[in-house]
């Protein structure tokens, strides 16, 4: 909403002519004691609504009719107006304007804002003013900075009975810490005390319940400060910019120097040059800032690079080069950075999910790539949450209708349908030259939200994302190529549904470019009109290859077409370890399939359960009941029953020893308390 303005006392201008408001936008905003074009039709028409003080007048005119008799009403309000300044007005234009050139400040008018004021510790003596400016140009536009309102801060002492502007003259004992009483009161109370930068934000830190402070004029630290704190614990909360970072090292050795412990907090989700306040006027809570507090880092001086000249000229040359050098001891790797499914599919890679027709590998896929979208378990694997894109280069409909029924699963058991999901129906060209690779980047990057990256992409089929290139010669090879570009732009995993050839249903079709240029493939296989197929990891770099899952699927109805024919589609109901009796034998012992069982009877019985608290009372976790996962194994024939279709005495001790060895104190799979069960 605009803010209200001031407009100079000139007439409006009578030269200018009426039709100049046909260019105003037809859809405007502002303050409602202004006016307001409440609506637009599709047609020439338009329906304004002016109110002005307590005069209403709507009109349903022609196009730029209305809006000409809306500035009239406009200029008709008390004094007279500006012409060019309310057809600005109206039009929409941005309350607020650059920062122009030095000589055009002197015509800014100041805006004075919040006074902060810093005082002796009994309160009776005032020692400093810090005051807020704003400034507005002569149009009452608000100046900004950088796309924020531009501010400044001026201090003023006190001289007498009356402030003078200016810094305090005796520094060493005038500059104290900001509510410096209520500082002493919570340091003999031994509360943690917030050390933020800014008046604003110790007011915000205080608001919400906790102990906090900052001290005057910026990033000058002065050893004063710390003596205060003496012996205290402190949580330092810098604000998001680099200047911040130069005042923590000066800050940060000075408290610990008088026996503070020093934490640092850098608080998530904050922009450039946002502080504390962001993040409390976002929602952030006194609990969750003393959590954060509680997991913050011991602060520790940054590492220094000390090199002589002739060592920083050769890191300086080592920078602009395409190639850099990583000495030895400097290359690092991340644990627990590696996969987007544990063990199955990495975060950043080309995997190909293949089979004959008929294999189940897109529902399979699309199920995949569903609960990639959400988070959660897979198969018994930990499956990371990360934003994904489908490309469906093929049978599009068919696509959209197996989506529809995973929208519709999702809905029947009760759970939100709003993931980060999103389908592409048109077939890329990947495979000629670079083809549409950077169209394809572009368009990704310029539909999903600032900021947010796919960390999956589906090309189904591989062959259908060639643009008619032979897939057994250059064709392929620019598939590889292209598809390994696009994961490394968005650091995210490919996947390519492909086919078998029909003389060898276990190889990969196309040229062997595709199997070397691969981190995994993963083969899908399943008996003609089955709804259960069997996933096989034939290869998977730095991983075991010799894994196997059995997917079974059910069919859902969709609805009834306007003949009343039902219209239907298979949906993923498990996605178990192990390879399934129908298409591969099951080589496991029967401890170790019941063993995995088990934890694939509580994946299913998990999914959508609702959240709650782990044994530490921090971690959230999905508890399922003990007896509905025996209740689970025993209809699935895993666990002997007698002649009634109770478990049997022999089904009850395997599944007891199956639960202890899951639930085992250190390492267990699983963690039990009062007959519930869930995921450590």
């Amino acid at each position: 909403m605009f803010e209200p303005h001031k407009f100079t006392s000139q007439p409006p201008d009578a030269q200018a002519p009426s039709s100049a408001l046909r260019q105003v936008l037809p859809y405007i905003s502002f303050d409602p004691d202004v006016a307001t074009i409440a609506s637009v039709d599709e047609g020439d028409s338009c329906q304004v609504s002016a109110q002005l003080g307590d005069v209403a007048t709507i009109a349903a005119v022609e196009e730029g009719d209305g809006c000409c008799a809306l500035l009239d009403a406009f200029l008709a309000r008390g004094n007279g107006a500006d012409f060019k300044g309310a057809i600005e007005t109206l039009a929409g234009e941005p309350r607020h304007a650059s920062a122009p050139a030095a000589k055009e400040t002197e015509q800014w008018r100041e805006v004075p804002g919040t006074n902060w004021f810093y005082e002796s510790a009994d309160r009776t003596v005032q020692f400093l003013r810090v005051q807020r400016i704003e400034f507005q140009t002569p149009a009452g536009l608000f100046v900004e900075k950088n796309g924020k309102r531009h501010k400044e801060f001026r201090q003023f002492r006190r001289e007498g009975n009356k402030w003078v502007r200016g810094g305090v003259k005796n520094p060493d004992k005038e500059l104290v810490l900001f509510r410096l009483s209520e500082l002493l009161d919570d340091l003999k109370a031994g509360k943690e005390i917030y050390f933020v930068e800014g008046e604003k934000c110790v007011d915000a830190v205080r608001e919400i319940g906790l102990a906090a402070t900052c001290h005057a004029m910026g990033g000058n630290w002065r050893a004063q400060y710390a003596e205060t704190l003496k012996g205290a614990n402190v949580t330092i909360l810098p604000d998001h910019d680099d200047r911040s970072e130069a005042w923590l090292d000066k800050a940060a050795p000075g408290l610990i120097k008088a026996g503070c412990r020093v934490r640092v907090l850098r608080l998530p989700c904050l922009e450039q040059a946002e502080d504390v306040f962001n993040w409390i006027e976002r929602g952030g809570t006194r609990e969750a800032l003393e959590t954060l507090s509680a997991e913050a880092p011991t602060w520790a001086p940054r590492a220094r690079l000390e090199v002589n000249s002739e060592g920083f000229a050769k890191a300086v040359r080592a920078a602009k080069l395409d190639f850099p050098l990583i000495a030895f001891e400097d290359i690092t790797f991340n644990l627990d950075e590696e996969w987007r499914v544990d063990r199955l599919f990495p975060l950043v890679g080309l995997v190909c999910l293949y089979g004959l027709p008929g294999s189940l590998k897109s529902f399979i896929l699309q199920d995949l790539f569903l609960r990639m979208a959400r988070g959660g378990y897979w198969g018994g694997r930990e499956v990371r949450q990360c934003p994904v894109v489908y490309v469906a280069a093929e049978g599009s409909g068919g696509i959209k209708k197996r989506i529809v029924g995973l929208r519709k699963a999702l809905v029947d058991k009760g759970e939100s349908p709003a993931v980060p999901f999103s389908l592409i129906t048109v077939a890329p060209n990947l495979g000629t030259g670079d083809g549409d690779c950077k169209k394809l980047i572009a368009s990704i990057e310029g539909q999903l939200p600032s900021g947010t990256k796919p960390g999956a992409i589906a090309l189904d089929t591989a062959s259908q994302s060639m643009g008619g290139a032979d897939e057994n010669g250059a064709g392929m090879d620019m598939l590889v190529i292209n598809a390994t570009t696009i994961a490394n732009h968005f650091q995210c995993l490919i996947v390519l549904v492909h086919h078998t050839p029909v003389s060898d249903d276990q190889r990969l079709r196309g040229k062997s470019s595709l199997r070397g240029g691969i981190d995994g493939s993963i083969l899908s296989e399943s008996v003609n009109g089955s709804k259960v197929a069997t996933l096989t990891v034939m290869k998977m770099r730095d991983e075991d290859d010799a894994q196997s899952f059995t997917v079974r699927l059910k069919r859902i109805i969709l609805g009834k077409t306007k003949k009343g024919h039902e219209v239907s589609t298979l949906v993923v109901e498990t996605v178990e370890p192990g390879a399934a009796e129908s298409v591969k034998q099951d080589k496991r012992k029967a401890a170790d399939i019941l063993r995995d069982e088990f934890i694939a009877a509580y994946d299913r019985l998990a999914d959508g359960a609702p959240r709650d608290l782990g044994l530490d009372l921090r971690s959230s976790v999905l508890k399922v009941s003990v007896e509905k996962v025996r209740d689970e194994l025993k209809n699935r024939g895993l666990l002997e029953t007698d002649e009634k279709g109770n478990v049997a005495p022999t089904g009850r001790t395997h599944f007891q020893r199956t639960k202890a060895e899951l639930v085992k104190t250190k390492g267990g799979k699983l963690v039990e308390e009062k007959g519930l069960i869930w995921r450590p």
